[in-house]
């Protein structure tokens, strides 16, 4: 057999199976970068920061006869139905920490699920998709404390619609993308909305006839009421007025006192965000104006769109309205700015590695070089690269994984596993409103937590009206000096202390190992002093 038979027996069995072969590449592709974000993000032993809040929440959303009397985990949060209930079964039959591995391995996959539709949507090579995510992994944040991959959480997956609404709104299949972008709505309804809006921009301002557009985006956009309906119920029950209640007070508390490092930009370090900002705006309206490209065009437009959130969140800050700065403007735009500015990089790069020189006589030899690089050398780089990584990754993650494992375990953590295997399921703790880690270790009710806040306006008043009493019935300074409240909550006597328990229930108080009270002692060691509060006994 000759060389071109054997060479057309090749082309003629890729063209049979050119659908499995294609499923493989994806696959592989997905499976590969998929690996890159895990290795980079991946932990053990410990918990990410908002896995402390989501976790204890999905866990008795899916179990509600898991501490069933905690006044914070049984509140109403509308838009995380469908994550808690999915999440919450994993730590219901995994336990915390196994149940946020499985978590964030899953949500990692689809992660990059949604980025290879994402990448191959607008026709950027793998190779070069790779790299925009080595990097932004790193460096996910603009400014606003934001980010799209880390612990297990509600907006990774909805990032992840939002991704793929993109995707499908540029193809111009806008009834699938409604119904992925009311699928990031129904996960995280802050993202979800900000990714509709900016989707919706970018398609305006990038297709035409307008008229057309703005017609077809109508007609169908109703799959988006049926995929977004947890959402669309949740922003319904946020925008219901309530009777006597001080909503603007509820919530300048939540944006100054629990989240400025989010919204407010006094509380952010530096100016050089708004060089960063200005210089980003500049770059996408030059690319924007300048490149033909479709894919770039729709990609830049996109980003336009989430800079003008930015703009809308710095008008209200400068207008001085605090209580709108809860809706998070900064949010989507802080990663959007980042990640789409590697993208439309890649973009342009990408166009240089597609150009047919033969076409441009004129082109200096130096730019087919950067071709021949961009089309042979960086491909074939970073593939050796992957298989390094691959190869690799098992080591560094088991590495990892026996670091994880070898790390001490704090005193804090043994009182609070001692709590759960001894001490009444029903019970009701006061604790320092800062001790985060309580929920996942103890496995008990608390009576407040400074990192647990409620999502409605009445329910924020509460939140820290029970802050205040455990502060010294002292009003909590703006912005909160951390290190104050847990002094204040470490002195608090032992009148306000049966208060809380007559009225609230509450049957233990964790406090030093110093602290002297008139109650049943627990527990003691060289840290901790746990009491049993004494309740009043029923009159007949």
């Amino acid at each position: 057999m000759g060389k071109q038979t054997r060479v057309t027996n090749i082309k003629n069995l890729y063209r049979k199976y050119s659908h499995i072969f294609e499923f493989l590449i994806i696959f592989a592709e997905i499976t590969l970068l998929w690996a890159v974000i895990t290795a980079q993000v991946i932990s053990f032993n410990r918990f990410f920061g908002n896995e402390l809040d989501v976790l204890p929440f999905a866990r008795q959303f899916f179990n509600p006869s898991w501490l069933p009397n905690d006044w914070y985990l049984n509140l109403d949060i509308g838009y995380r139905q469908i994550f808690s209930y999915i999440q919450g079964f994993l730590v219901d039959w995994l336990g915390f920490l196994n149940g946020a591995y499985v978590g964030r391995l899953v949500a990692y996959w689809f992660l990059a699920f949604a980025l290879i539709v994402f990448f191959r949507a607008i026709g950027l090579r793998f190779f070069l998709g790779l790299i925009v995510v080595i990097f932004f992994v790193q460096n996910q944040s603009l400014i606003a404390g934001e980010w799209i991959v880390g612990g297990v959480d509600p907006k990774t997956v909805a990032y992840g619609f939002g991704l793929m609404a993109f995707a499908l709104f540029h193809k111009k299949k806008y009834l699938i993308g409604f119904a992925l972008a009311g699928a990031a709505l129904s996960f995280h309804v802050l993202v979800g909305i900000y990714a509709l809006y900016c989707v919706i921009l970018a398609t305006v301002i990038t297709e035409r006839p307008l008229n057309q557009v703005i017609s077809s985006l109508f007609r169908k956009s109703w799959p988006f009421l049926i995929t977004g309906i947890f959402g669309i119920l949740a922003i319904f029950q946020a925008i219901i007025p309530q009777d006597r209640i001080d909503a603007n007070k509820a919530w300048k508390i939540y944006v100054e006192l629990r989240v400025p490092h989010h919204v407010l930009p006094s509380a952010w370090q530096g100016n050089e965000w708004i060089s960063i900002l200005v210089l980003a705006t500049c770059f996408f309206l030059i690319v924007f104006f300048s490149i033909r490209n479709d894919s770039t065009k729709f990609t830049t437009a996109y980003a336009l769109a989430s800079i003008s959130l930015f703009v809308i969140g710095l008008t209200i800050f400068a207008l001085d309205q605090p209580s709108l700065l809860r809706f998070y403007w900064f949010r989507y735009p802080d990663v959007m700015v980042p990640f789409l500015g590697m993208v439309t990089i890649a973009l342009l790069l990408n166009g240089i590695a597609n150009l047919n020189f033969a076409d441009y006589p004129k082109i200096p030899k130096e730019l087919n070089r950067i071709q021949g690089i961009l089309k042979y050398g960086l491909p074939a780089l970073f593939v050796i690269y992957a298989l390094f990584l691959v190869s690799e990754s098992r080591t560094y993650v088991q590495g990892k994984y026996r670091r994880g494992l070898n790390r001490d375990i704090t005193k804090t953590q043994v009182v609070l596993e001692w709590i759960s295997e001894n001490t009444p399921e029903e019970a009701v703790f006061l604790i320092d409103p800062l001790l985060n880690e309580f929920y996942v270790y103890a496995n008990r009710a608390r009576f407040v937590s400074f990192s647990h806040p409620p999502q409605s306006a009445s329910e924020i008043l509460e939140w820290y009206r029970r802050l205040t009493l455990i502060n010294g019935n002292q009003e909590l300074s703006i912005p909160p000096d951390k290190g104050q409240m847990q002094e204040n909550y470490a002195n608090l006597d032992a009148k306000t202390i049966q208060q809380l328990a007559d009225e609230y229930g509450v049957s233990f108080y964790l406090g030093s190992a110093e602290k002297q009270l008139p109650f049943t002692l627990y527990y003691q060691d060289d840290t901790f002093t746990l009491y049993q509060v004494d309740m009043p006994e029923a009159s007949d």
